[in-house]
C-alpha cells in the first residue's frame, strides 16, 4: 500500500476569482484574497500589504489629489490640491502656495505634468496653473486652457479640453497662439459612435496614444513646424478613465470598461477580463479612477470608485496576466497616486542556501511590499496616507483611518473546497 501525499493548502499564486463558486476554485486559486499582493521571482509569493500612515498634518477643507514632484535635479516635494487652494509640504507641516485660487469640487481631480523644474497641473475647472516648489508660489498660464488632462510631448504643453487637444508653441508653455500651436478637433467619430477625448499619453519622443472612450489614436510628430502632429486610428480599444491609463515600457496601461488592456506600437494585448468584469462594474465618478503602476513595473493597481468598493484597490500582477488581489483600507477612499517607492528583500530573494531550503521556508515574504501609493480619504478636514512599512507589524494598529488614529488591520486568503485524493479519504 502506499501513504498519500499530503495536499498542499498553499501553492504558487493564481490570484482571485471573486465571480465564481467557491466548487469551481482550483487548487491554485482564492476566491478573495485580501491585503496581499502576488510578488517575489516569477509572482511565486503572496505577501501582506505594507501598513500606512499620515504625511504631515491634517487639512481643513477637501483635499482632491496629492502628487510626489521629482525635479531635473532629483530634488523631491509633496503636494496636495484641496478645492481652493494648494498645499506644500515643509518638513511635517503643509504650507499654502500662494498666487494660486481654485474653485473646483472633490469631482475635479487635477492632472500634472512637470517642465523642467516646475510643476504644471489643471482641475479642469480654474485654468493651467505653474508652480515653482523652491518659492513655493504659483501662477494661472493666463493662455493655456483648462485642461482635464495634461501632458508634454515633443517640447510643447498639451492640453486635452474636450472636444479639443491643443498644445503650445515650441519649447514655450506659456503661448497657445504662436507659430507652431494649434489644436485637433476630436469630435469627428468615424463609425458614427461616442468617442470622447479622455487624454494624451507620450509613449516616446515622437509618438503619443490619444485615448479616446472607444478608440486610441497615434499622434507623431510631422516635420512641419506650422502643423507639428498627424493622428491616426491604432486600436479599437478605448478608456473613460484618465488618471486610470498609466505608461510602461513602450506603450500604455489602459483599464476600459469591461477589460483592462497593455498597447503598445505593436498592437495590443489583453491583461484581464474576468476579475476587471467585477472590477470596472458601476462606475459613479469615471475622473477618479486611478492607476499606478510599481517601480519595478510589475504590479498595477487601480481604484474604480463605486458605492461597494470606495474602501478597496485592486493589484494585478501584470507580467504573469489576469491575477487580482484586493487591498482593503480602514478608509473611504476618494482618490490615489504615485508616493513614495521603497522595496524589501524576500527571503527568497536571498543568495545561497537559504534560497536553495525546501519547503516553507523557500516560500517565505517575510516582510510586506510596497507600490509607493498615496492615499486622498473621502473625507473633509482629512489627510494624505502614504505605504509606511515600518507600520507593517505595528502592534498599535497597523493602518490609520481617515482621522488620523491608528487601527489594526489583517489579510484574508479565501480557498475554494479542499479535494482529498480519493473521495474515500476523510479530511479533517
Amino acid at each position: 500500500a502506499t501513504t498519500p501525499e499530503p495536499i498542499p493548502m498553499m501553492q504558487p499564486p493564481e490570484g482571485h476569482h471573486p465571480d465564481l463558486d467557491y466548487v469551481l476554485i482550483g487548487p491554485r486559486q482564492l476566491q478573495f484574497a485580501t491585503n496581499v499582493i502576488i510578488t517575489g521571482i516569477g509572482g511565486k509569493l503572496y505577501q501582506t500589504r505594507n501598513g500606512t500612515s499620515v504625511l504631515g498634518g491634517a487639512a481643513t477643507g477637501t483635499i482632491v489629489s496629492a502628487i510626489h514632484f521629482v525635479t531635473s535635479t532629483g530634488a523631491s516635494y509633496f503636494f496636495r490640491f484641496l478645492t481652493t487652494k494648494v498645499q506644500q509640504l515643509s518638513g511635517s507641516t503643509w504650507v499654502d502656495v500662494t498666487g494660486i485660487t481654485l474653485s473646483g469640487t472633490k469631482e475635479d481631480p487635477v492632472s500634472v505634468a512637470g517642465w523642467n523644474d516646475l510643476l504644471l497641473f489643471s482641475n479642469g475647472v480654474n485654468g493651467t496653473f505653474q508652480i515653482n516648489p523652491v518659492t513655493v508660489s504659483g501662477s494661472l498660464i493666463a493662455a493655456a486652457p483648462s485642461g482635464r488632462h495634461i501632458t508634454v510631448f515633443a517640447g510643447r504643453l498639451v492640453v486635452c479640453a474636450p472636444p479639443n487637444i491643443k498644445w503650445s508653441v515650441k519649447n514655450d508653455y506659456t503661448d497657445f497662439t504662436g507659430l507652431g500651436s494649434g489644436s485637433e478637433d476630436t469630435r469627428n467619430t468615424p463609425g458614427g459612435f461616442m468617442d470622447q477625448l479622455t487624454g494624451v499619453y507620450p509613449v516616446t519622443d515622437h509618438l503619443a496614444f490619444v485615448v479616446r472612450s472607444g478608440s486610441i489614436w497615434s499622434m507623431s510628430e510631422t516635420g512641419n513646424f506650422d502643423v507639428p502632429f498627424q493622428f491616426s486610428h491604432s486600436v479599437p480599444i478605448g478608456s473613460r478613465f484618465p488618471l486610470g491609463v498609466v505608461r510602461i515600457p513602450g506603450g500604455i496601461i489602459v483599464p476600459g470598461d469591461d477589460a483592462v488592456y497593455e498597447i503598445t506600437t505593436g498592437g495590443y494585448k489583453l491583461i484581464s477580463d474576468d476579475a476587471a468584469d467585477y472590477i470596472l462594474k458601476g462606475i459613479n465618478a469615471p475622473r477618479r479612477v486611478c492607476g499606478v503602476l510599481s517601480s519595478d513595473s510589475t504590479r498595477y493597481a487601480l481604484f474604480t470608485p463605486n458605492s461597494v468598493t470606495s474602501m478597496l484597490v485592486h493589484v494585478c500582477h501584470r507580467t504573469l496576466g489576469n491575477q487580482w488581489t484586493t487591498l482593503e483600507f480602514p478608509f473611504p477612499l476618494l482618490t490615489m497616486a504615485p508616493g513614495r517607492f521603497e522595496s524589501a528583500l524576500l527571503t527568497d530573494e536571498l543568495v545561497g542556501l537559504t534560497d536553495d531550503l525546501a519547503g516553507l521556508t523557500d516560500n517565505l515574504g517575510v516582510t510586506s511590499q510596497a507600490l509607493g501609493l498615496m492615499f486622498v480619504p473621502d473625507r473633509a478636514d482629512s489627510y494624505v496616507i502614504t505605504e509606511d512599512e515600518s507600520q507593517t507589524d505595528n502592534p498599535g494598529g497597523r493602518d490609520v483611518n481617515a482621522s488620523g488614529g491608528r487601527v489594526g488591520g489583517g489579510f484574508s486568503l479565501q480557498t475554494g473546497g479542499i479535494s482529498p485524493a480519493s473521495p474515500l479519504e476523510r479530511v479533517t
